[in-house]
């Protein structure tokens, strides 16, 4: 799997699409993340994993669960070694490590279901905004002039490390605005769930 692979829940949530952002590590088990507001589910489906067993499950998220609760729009997804790696969809760039970004840095997403790359820039490394499907805060960073649709949440937002080979890992795509993109943090997440990024050498 890639980052920015489409992924989809089992049933009721069958029609609903998701993607996914950056595999990361906990001990010997390897995870992916995407949006906390995506399902919570023990059934995730991966168009490239063959045959009909779900890829992995839901098993750990720094999204809040309660209203008027501040958090970050990120869960985890387990996932076979197997389909572990560092590839961004559509990118010949492989992680090798993450960043915090700042105002005015250039960046790139690679949006899942609207099948696209779009590079602009950091308009604020830091702000909050309301998430309405828990009716709750969230945090992390916004981007200009990039527009994000449904099913392009839990997308990889990175940075090209002056490697041309090298990305490195900046957020998950967490909701859209008009041309307005907000995205969890990846180093906030890394902190908060206690995983480590999975990086090529």
């Amino acid at each position: 799997m890639k980052a920015g692979d489409l992924i989809h829940p089992y049933a009721p949530f069958a029609m609903q699409t998701c993607s996914t952002a950056f595999t990361v590590k906990s001990g010997s088990a390897y995870r992916f993340m995407t949006a906390g507001h995506c399902p919570y589910t023990t059934d995730w489906y991966h168009q490239g994993y063959s045959g009909s067993n779900p890829v992995g499950s839901s098993v750990a998220t720094d999204y809040p669960t309660m209203p008027n609760v501040v958090g970050v729009d990120s869960q985890l997804v387990s996932m076979p070694s197997s389909q572990a790696g560092t590839g961004i969809y559509a990118s010949s760039r492989v992680v090798g490590g993450s960043t915090w970004g700042s105002n005015g840095q250039a960046i790139c997403t690679s949006l899942g279901f609207s099948n696209t790359i779009d590079c602009e820039t950091i308009s604020n490394s830091y702000t909050t905004w309301h998430s309405t499907t828990c009716n709750c805060t969230v945090y992390g960073g916004q981007a200009s002039s990039i527009t994000a649709i449904e099913g392009d949440s839990g997308s990889p937002v990175w940075v090209n490390a002056t490697d041309p080979g090298y990305a490195l890992a900046l957020g998950v795509v967490a909701a859209g605005s008009g041309s307005t993109l907000y995205y969890a943090r990846v180093n906030n997440v890394l902190a908060d769930l206690g995983v480590t990024l999975l990086t090529s050498p």
